[in-house]
């Protein structure tokens, strides 16, 4: 049996895909020219976000980041439980995001 447009339940609406403004990405980091982007998060212009909207550009950058380790998915979730202002900090910093994620991998790896 196939669903027609028509025979959705009355109650069903379309998901709302406008969670971040229309081009996100040039309002709210900058990007260098470099082939390896490296993303910079701006306290100010992430200030007029909600913080459920802040958590979720900051914890897709991370995801991105780190998407080719196993457990990227979990770190993503541990990185986002620390204070935006220190986590923007770490994100924009490589080698403290470095440290941040070798220390969560190490975490989860004495946790199993």
């Amino acid at each position: 049996m196939s669903l027609t447009k028509d025979s959705r339940p009355k109650d069903s609406r379309p998901l709302d895909k406008k969670v971040l403004p229309k081009k996100a990405t040039n309002r709210f980091i900058d990007l260098d020219d470099d082939e390896d982007e490296q993303v910079h998060f701006d306290l100010k212009q992430l200030a007029g976000l909600t913080h459920k909207v802040q958590l979720q550009c900051i914890g897709e950058e991370i995801y991105a980041k780190i998407a080719n380790q196993a457990n990227a998915g979990m770190i993503t979730g541990m990185l986002l439980e620390i204070n935006i202002p220190e986590l923007v900090e770490i994100v924009n910093t490589p080698e403290r995001f470095n440290t941040f994620v070798k220390d969560a991998n190490e975490i989860l790896l004495c946790a199993v």
